[in-house]
Order: structure tokens, then C-alpha cells, then sequence
């Protein structure tokens, strides 16, 4: 139940955040265009949580949208965006790590051509 309630919780908050939405400097990040993926799902640091998280996104997103995000351990180079799913090298570049968060704390962080889910599972 708890990766669950992970997974949903994180869902949630993203679909408040974004479908189409600018970040602070305007640039609008774009899931999905015209019915066709234009992100990947990354999940570069496997876990329980973070896998869940994933799945529930791409299922979220295909009920909303028709499109089915493809989830990966890498970005894939045709996609405009990218979700960060998740603790990763990539995360760590931008400073973020999950072990700064307390236990069920959340990021949900919009930078161009990438979105942030990150926390403590």
C-alpha cells in the first residue's frame, strides 16, 4: 500500500502541475503532442517506488491522452522531454538528492525540457 500511495501522491501532484505548462523562465514543457509521446520516462535508479511511480504515469497519461510514454533507463534522443523518475546521475547534476528529503517528502520540479520527481521512498 505504501508504494502505492507513493506512486499516486506523485501522480496526482504532476497532473495538477502539468500538461502543458510554463516553468518560472516560460518555457512550456510538453508531455505529449498531438496524441504522440514527446517525453520519456526515466528511471535510472531502479526501486519499487520509483518503478511504480513510473508505470502510474505512463498509465495516467495514456487514459488522459491516448499516448503511451515510454519508460526507460536512459533518455531516448527523439523525445523533447524528459521525467525524471526517481534518484539518478541525472538528478545529481542538478543538485537534487533523495536522501536530502525526510521519509514521504516530495520534489516536483519543472526546468526546461525536463520534469523532476524525486524523494524519499
Amino acid at each position: 500500500m505504501h508504494f502505492l500511495a507513493t506512486a499516486t501522491l506523485l501522480t496526482c501532484g504532476l497532473f495538477q502541475a502539468v500538461e502543458r505548462t510554463p516553468t518560472d523562465e516560460g518555457v512550456e514543457i510538453s508531455l505529449v503532442e498531438s496524441g504522440h509521446p514527446n517525453t520519456t520516462i526515466v528511471v535510472a535508479e531502479s526501486t519499487p517506488a520509483t518503478n511504480l511511480a513510473a508505470l502510474e504515469l505512463q498509465y495516467r497519461m495514456h487514459q488522459m491522452t491516448g499516448a503511451c510514454l515510454p519508460i526507460a533507463e536512459t533518455t531516448l534522443g527523439s523525445m523533447a522531454t524528459v521525467v525524471l523518475v526517481g534518484k539518478s546521475q541525472a538528478t545529481r547534476k542538478l543538485g537534487l538528492h533523495g536522501e536530502d528529503f525526510e521519509s514521504q517528502e516530495y520534489l516536483i520540479q519543472l526546468l526546461p525540457k525536463t520534469l523532476v520527481l524525486i524523494g524519499q521512498d
